[in-house]
């Protein structure tokens, strides 16, 4: 089990990730810089799974309903996880949810701007961060509870990643800026794969969502999660010269 892991972006070189048509290389948002050593995010929740009081507070359920299990949440088909606050994101109050999983043949998918609605056995209106075994990728939900392509314009965002073991953690890292989102998977410091790009869809809502995802469905394991929403300045220590 990864417990108390802090994670450190590292600048990456520029790829159009998409299939299809090839986006200009000034369409792609680079997300490898390092946020400012004088701010940090505000931390909205933070959960280690010792209990399941701190998740059944967040996302506003019994605590019957939120089932932890050696320290680590269990989510099950058919469990969707969905904040009660609307928290709308942008470049200056950006939403960054972290987390480690362990996917044992299905996947794992976190929603922003999710307006608390289902269609279709689907979430209607949310960006959709999606992780499986072998892939990975971002949705657009649409009112009908149907998929769209990442950029609205036919280029598929979902990619193929070098296949995750189904019996190891990894960490998911989902940054939304409000006008630009990307989704990184790492294999501890290592990243994986990165997905992201630039965003020009309104928000219908602005609630988080968590849950299972995948064709075949299984269990989520999910430890160490840490959700942030905008920053705040760090006193920079002061050092006095005797």
């Amino acid at each position: 089990m990864l417990k108390e892991r802090h994670l450190s972006y590292e600048p990456l070189e520029r790829r159009d990730l998409f299939t299809g048509n090839s986006l200009p290389v000034n369409d792609i948002i680079d997300f490898g810089q390092a946020e400012s050593a004088a701010e940090i995010g505000n931390v909205l929740y933070s959960d280690t799974f010792d209990d399941n009081s701190t998740a059944a507070a967040f996302w506003g359920m019994p605590a019957s309903d939120v089932n932890v299990e050696n320290g680590e949440l269990v989510m099950k088909t058919g469990k969707l996880f969905t904040s009660e606050r609307e928290l709308p994101p942008s470049p200056e109050n950006p939403l960054v949810v972290k987390f480690d999983f362990k996917i044992p043949g299905s996947g794992v998918e976190v929603l922003t701007r999710y307006d608390g609605n289902m269609g279709n056995g689907r979430p209607r209106n949310a960006l959709a961060f999606c992780v499986e075994s072998n892939s990975a990728g971002i949705y657009l939900y649409n009112q009908d509870g149907g998929t769209r392509l990442f950029d609205g314009n036919g280029r598929k965002s979902y990619v193929d990643i070098p296949k995750l073991s189904y019996c190891k953690f990894y960490t998911l890292v989902v940054e939304d800026r409000g006008d630009s989102a990307s989704l990184t998977v790492f294999d501890g410091d290592r990243i994986v794969e990165k997905v992201g790009g630039a965003l020009t869809r309104d928000a219908k809502g602005n609630k988080i969502g968590m849950s299972e995802f995948g064709s075949s469905p299984q269990r989520v394991y999910v430890d160490n999660i840490e959700m942030t929403y905008g920053t705040k300045a760090v006193e920079e220590p002061v050092v006095e010269v005797v």
